[in-house]
């Protein structure tokens, strides 16, 4: 997947199920919303569970950042050993982070969404990616 193709379905995917994905007051790949429903996180829309489910692991075993999930496994499937894909995963993974949480101490940010967008946008302009409408 090219810059674009990433960024489509990670933004495409949060606003489809409507929440960030945050459990015990921290962002996780993967989580349930009330209603039971798997739930993702950026990056975590990226990933084949797949893959994982093969080594005996579900997107919830998984912690850190995507650059730290990169070391420990052989392979995530998104050329991640590359720097610039790199930084740009990150910029993603701090994308839907950042959003939800409004003091860094765990207390869940109004308007979570409203600020996932704003990161969006802003990582959009940064990487000159097409926003979906």
């Amino acid at each position: 997947m090219n810059f674009q193709e990433m960024f489509d379905v990670a933004y495409k995917k949060i606003k489809e199920q409507g929440c960030l994905s945050i459990e015990n007051k921290s962002c996780v790949y993967q989580t349930f919303d009330d209603s039971g429903k798997k739930i993702r996180c950026a990056i975590g829309w990226l990933l084949d569970a797949k893959k994982f489910e093969e080594r005996g692991l579900s997107l919830r075993d998984l912690e850190g950042s995507v650059i730290r999930l990169a070391h420990n496994y052989t392979s995530l499937g998104l050329n991640e050993q590359d720097p610039m894909t790199q930084v740009f995963l990150c910029a993603l993974q701090t994308a839907h982070d950042e959003a939800g949480w409004a003091d860094g101490k765990g207390v869940m940010q109004e308007g979570a969404m409203e600020r996932f967008d704003v990161n969006m946008r802003a990582l959009a302009t940064k990487y000159n990616l097409k926003f979906p409408e």
